[in-house]
């Protein structure tokens, strides 16, 4: 008799630490995520006073603050609500939703932004907002659309649950559809011809100047660089949020709230760092003057 109770128990036992488990992890990520955002706001607080809040507003600086300020704001709202221990079904669902529609938020934030360099990279050729502006309402079109159906298909089978474990309730996805893994296409293609746009001026740069260098080629260069390392680290976030939510569906909110920060973060980062390379130029520029007088 005691054998078959301990054989009932032990696999309770056992899921009841997994459940645990995989709820600690959650908070843990999702902390991290809260944790990086936090820092960097704290070591470039300095250059965005500096960089932005001494010059007038424009429209770039409008999508830097709102790109700065909604992912704290974002990530703030996710800690809380993962950390509420009683949460309902209804709870779970708009705790999934904010996190999804957090994400589009801050990519097209993000994109907008990556658009403004392209543009001023281009020397604000009109024909290259011809070709990046359609393409990005679509792929903003087709990523909404995709998320309206997954998450309307997920809530009417009720596979949003929270789930009732340790004395609390916690959230819990039980399945999702296939096609919802398509969400990442749209973005992904979208920033991949915003590479490719930059890697061609790259190159018209180059034949033009070699390695002649002045502040204007080093202009470029920062912009450049920072297109590509930002596609890059975008390209492995988006390949590392598939690969979690096929192998592992019980994890689907662990990636979020490092793509939320990770895209909104090198955004902030991309803005700086051009700031800079303009402020040196002036500096030089100035230099230059006080030599020639």
């Amino acid at each position: 008799m005691s054998y078959t109770s301990a054989s009932v128990i032990s696999p309770l036992l056992q899921e009841l630490f997994h459940g645990l488990f995989i709820i600690d992890f959650a908070k843990c990520t999702q902390l991290s995520a809260l944790m990086i955002v936090l820092y960097d706001y704290a070591i470039t607080f300095e250059q965005e006073m500096s960089y932005l809040w001494k010059t007038r507003f424009n429209f770039v600086k409008v999508l830097f603050l709102l790109n700065r300020y909604y992912i704290l704001i974002s990530a703030i709202v996710i800690i809380c609500l993962l950390n509420a221990a009683q949460l309902s079904t209804l709870s779970c669902v708009h705790y999934m939703l904010w996190q999804i529609w957090s994400i589009i938020v801050t990519s097209t934030l993000t994109q907008a932004i990556l658009q403004a360099r392209l543009y001023g990279l281009y020397s604000k050729n009109k024909k290259i907002l011809a070709i990046m502006i359609p393409l990005y309402v679509l792929s903003i079109i087709a990523a909404v659309v995709l998320v309206v159906k997954s998450t309307g298909e997920v809530t009417a089978a009720h596979e949003i649950i929270a789930f009732p474990i340790n004395r609390g309730h916690y959230c819990i996805v039980t399945s999702i559809p296939r096609f919802s893994l398509a969400y990442w296409i749209p973005g992904f293609a979208f920033e991949l011809l915003l590479c490719a746009l930059a890697i061609k001026k790259a190159f018209g740069h180059f034949k033009l100047y070699g390695s002649y260098y002045t502040t204007g080629v080093r202009i470029v260069d920062v912009l450049v660089g920072d297109s590509i390392v930002y596609f890059l680290v975008i390209a492995m976030v988006y390949v590392s949020c598939i690969a979690i939510w096929i192998a592992d569906l019980e994890r689907i909110d662990t990636p979020l709230g490092f793509e939320l920060t990770i895209s909104s973060t090198l955004c902030s980062r991309m803005v700086f760092n051009m700031h800079g390379a303009l402020d040196k130029r002036d500096i030089n520029q100035t230099i230059d003057s006080d030599e020639t007088d």
